[in-house]
């Protein structure tokens, strides 16, 4: 496709899920979703930041866009490993699609905190 030299970065998409632990209390953990191939094309830019301060620590959470051409049906039980570094998937949105190119373009918005 022609937007594909865009997409210079590969993720994979992970869900939380719980389990009971030896002691009867809820054990969380994250697994591949299996629906989703493990290494899918996309684009990452940053889009905003924020910065807080409490208990005089500056908190900065900044967040970026994540473009694909595979619809993720990402939720914010989701998150994302994009070359190696996790982020948290804040929202999603399904596909536009421009039926002249035969392009699909996903949008998630994704938080990584420092």
């Amino acid at each position: 496709m022609i937007f594909d030299p865009l997409l210079t970065s590969s993720l994979t998409v992970q869900r939380q899920t719980a389990s009971a632990d030896a002691a009867g209390g809820t054990a969380r953990s994250w697994a591949n979703r299996g629906d989703l191939p493990s290494a899918i094309p996309c684009r990452i830019e940053p889009a905003s930041w924020h910065l807080s301060r409490q208990f005089a620590r500056d908190d900065a959470t900044v967040i970026y866009e994540v473009f694909t051409q595979i619809d993720l049906a990402a939720t914010r039980q989701d998150r994302l490993i994009v070359d190696g570094v996790t982020y948290q998937v804040e929202a999603y949105r399904p596909q536009d699609t421009f039926p002249a190119s035969g392009l699909a373009i996903c949008q998630t918005v994704v938080s990584k905190r420092n």
